[in-house]
């Protein structure tokens, strides 16, 4: 019996990679209230069978091809100059011994388009570069010219690229986006070691692309009529909705390329390359019409591989010493860093799904706040958030009495005690202000000095909410459980308030507005009055005009839940 036919996805699903299930409109499009357009029907051509072995007569007279070897040297200012076995020239600088073909340069330039292969069609492009015998730094003569190894088609002497678009991008991730991934890594790789490091490596490049497109584009939709994207007053016409779909194109096919190969199952620039995917599939979510998760299931893959439990453990979470060399392959620390931002988007998906993790976390983990460095502190509070979401949302968690479940949420709970108690004065703010809601400031102000201390407050507060809904002494039915109930409620709201007033009080870190949302999202109905429902629904949609993250949806839930 034969299956039945797969329905033809339609325009807009195919572009995005996303399921179609067929009719017109189509579901995804339908809960996206955007129109729904399918295409003429592609024609397919079958290949007439080919023989294994074809048989030639001894008399058979073959096609000559005449001349040699034609070698084309581009010159920094764009000239060509050329050389030829049949032109008898002797000059010393266009012979073809003179000329290697390492030092030939492809470009997409009309005086030299005759010279485009199939492999600058696919953004590798190959240069001379005094760092290695053909062109790149030495650490790249281990990859083919293909995803891991590629400049820019644009590449001169001068500069890595003359793409003004794509030099924006760049440019645009390092000063707006590589802020969202760096917030408790104290060597700041995505912005100092991860553009650099794509100027060689097609797969990351096109990743940046993506993040940095999407994101412009979809900040372009809350300005007042503007069809252009404008970058430091300069219009970027060629930037249009569709930029970042065909990047994202491209970096999918680099990324089923080197999935073929096993001895990068562990790349660090693949693994970069996906959290960064992650962040565009995140913002683009509206778009898609719900958010697939796929490069989080690819970076979770990624690590599960390595099947090495002690990677996310408190006492190992701090990492490797930094690489002083950006280009170093395996680069351990970027690896880390990577790995440390797909454990933070873990948890926001985990919270906002009510799911435990999909990482591998450390068993047993001893939970202390004796290091000096707040960046190791903040990532010791998210090894032990991640731990609180097995413990409250994991049905396998290894708690298989009652008794054993109220030992394991004491020591979970005793981290927060002593961070209630004995908070590491690295961590103390600089300024703090109560709400006063009579004054309309429904949240607190709270001013911390870095990124890290925003990251570990607002973790602490998430891990509060999963010990107050976990506690297992907590009565759910019966005489008491009504009070308990209502005291669980109003600790949320205060909860929730913090996390919140956390997010706002330190605005210029995009990342502590977006935990503050997820915080929203799970807490957020419990707020009764009006005006704070108010500065609710303000936060939300600053977030969403502001840094593009959206919102609406939760907004949405959040006034069907207080009707």
């Amino acid at each position: 019996m034969t299956g039945k036919r797969k329905p033809t996805a339609c325009s807009r699903c195919r572009d995005r990679h996303l399921r179609c299930e067929g009719g017109t409109p189509c579901k995804t499009c339908r809960e996206v209230k955007v129109r729904c357009e399918r295409g003429a029907q592609k024609l397919r051509f079958k290949h007439a069978s080919v023989p294994k072995r074809f048989h030639f007569s001894a008399d058979q007279e073959w096609v000559r091809a005449g001349g040699g070897l034609r070698y084309v040297h581009v010159r920094p200012d764009g000239e060509t100059v050329s050389s030829s076995p049949d032109a008898g020239s002797s000059s010393s600088d266009t012979s073809p011994s003179a000329v290697s073909p390492s030092a030939i340069i492809w470009r997409r330039n009309p005086r030299v388009r005759e010279n485009q292969t199939s492999q600058e069609a696919n953004g590798y492009a190959g240069t001379s570069l005094p760092d290695s015998t053909d062109g790149y730094p030495a650490q790249r003569d281990r990859y083919r010219l293909g995803p891991l190894k590629g400049v820019p088609q644009t590449f001169s002497d001068v500069s890595y690229t003359t793409d003004f678009q794509e030099a924006c991008l760049i440019r645009y991730f390092v000063e707006n986006l590589a802020h969202w991934f760096d917030c408790t890594d104290k060597d700041r790789h995505f912005a100092l070691t991860v553009p650099n490091r794509a100027m060689f490596c097609p797969v990351l490049r096109y990743a940046l692309f993506t993040a940095s497109a999407g994101h412009m584009r979809q900040l372009l939709k809350f300005n007042d009529g503007s069809d252009a994207v404008i970058f430091h007053g300069i219009p970027l016409p060629g930037l249009t909705e569709d930029s970042a779909i065909q990047y994202h194109t491209i970096c999918i096919s680099h990324l089923i390329e080197i999935s073929s190969d096993p001895k990068e199952s562990y790349n660090e620039d693949v693994l970069t390359a996906a959290t960064i995917l992650r962040f565009y599939e995140q913002i683009d979510a509206p778009s898609a019409g719900t958010d697939r998760e796929a490069y989080l299931k690819t970076a979770q893959y990624i690590v599960s591989t390595q099947q090495d439990d002690s990677f996310y453990a408190a006492t190992t979470i701090h990492g490797p010493p930094p690489d002083n060399n950006i280009n170093t392959i395996p680069h351990t620390s970027l690896r880390h860093s990577a790995c440390l931002i797909a454990l933070r988007q873990e948890i926001w998906s985990a919270f906002l799904n009510q799911r435990s993790m999909r990482l591998p976390i450390a068993p047993n983990n001893i939970y202390t706040l004796d290091s000096p460095c707040p960046f190791t502190s903040a990532n010791r509070i998210l090894v032990w958030c991640a731990d609180l979401l097995n413990f409250t949302f994991d049905t396998t968690y290894p708690t298989p009495t009652t008794q054993a479940r109220k030992a394991k949420w004491e020591s979970l709970k005793s981290l927060e005690t002593t961070w209630s108690t004995q908070k590491p004065s690295a961590f103390k703010p600089i300024y703090y202000a109560p709400p006063a809601p009579k004054e309309g400031k429904y949240f607190p102000t709270i001013w911390l000095a870095n990124d890290a201390q925003v990251v570990a407050e607002q973790h602490v507060e998430l891990a509060r909410i999963l010990l107050a809904v976990s506690d297992p002494s907590i009565p759910r039915l019966g005489a008491g459980a009504g009070a308990m109930n209502r005291a669980l409620e109003e600790e949320l709201r205060v909860i929730t308030r913090r996390l919140i007033g956390l997010g706002l009080s330190n605005w210029a870190g995009p990342p502590a507005l977006v935990t503050s949302a997820v915080g929203i999202s799970i807490c957020g109905e419990y707020f009764v009055d009006p005006g704070e429902r108010e500065a609710v629904v303000r936060v939300l949609g600053e977030l969403e005009v502001m840094h593009a993250w959206p919102t609406s949806g939760i907004v949405e839930a959040l006034r069907e839940a207080w009707e």
